[in-house]
């Protein structure tokens, strides 16, 4: 995936991946027009596979809820 400009999106995966193939990668998209720049895919499928898009500010609220472990059951 590139920006409008053409240049590539650089997708990273979790550090907990340990090289795994199952997880998810995220990126950032300067070029979006709104304020959904985080860009979410399944690592297990190809580059042209669906992805989610987020605003800032709800991908920054999802990681420290992730952080104060709120999804930990």
């Amino acid at each position: 995936m590139c920006t409008h400009d053409r240049t590539p999106v650089v997708w990273r995966k979790s550090s907990r991946s340990f090289g795994g193939t199952e997880c998810v990668e995220v990126a950032a998209a300067d070029y979006a027009a709104d304020d959904h720049r985080v860009l979410l895919r399944d690592s297990k499928l190809d580059s042209s596979a669906p992805m989610l898009r987020s605003s800032t500010d709800d991908w920054r609220g999802f990681i420290a809820d992730i952080k104060r472990q709120r999804f930990d059951h």
